[in-house]
């Protein structure tokens, strides 16, 4: 016999099907405590990924919010300044002898 029929003798013949070789093995379960270790350290990276997630989104959402208020603010800041100098401008003046005329 030659080809795919020898094979096919072979294979039903004395070698083992794949799943009675993993039906013999005894899976060993790990320690409760190796579980409780891989748990945290998988709860910990979820974590962490999701931390990022979401101060990447809360960035993205709060950016345009904050551009906002910080032109609002710097425009204020500059009215305040100048109203401020016309102000001491004005009081100098006013303080200064005035020359005869």
């Amino acid at each position: 016999m030659n080809g795919p029929d020898r094979l096919q003798d072979t294979a039903a013949g004395s070698l083992p099907v794949l799943t009675e070789v993993f039906d013999s093995v005894p899976v060993p379960s790990p320690p409760v405590e190796q579980l409780q270790l891989l748990e945290e350290e998988v709860l910990a990276r979820l974590q962490h990924r999701l931390d990022e997630r979401f101060e990447e989104q809360l960035r993205r959402a709060l950016e345009p919010v904050v551009e906002t208020l910080v032109q609002r603010l710097v425009r204020e800041a500059r009215e305040e300044v100048a109203i401020a100098v016309r102000d001491l401008v004005a009081q100098q003046l006013s303080a200064r002898p005035r020359r005869g005329r």
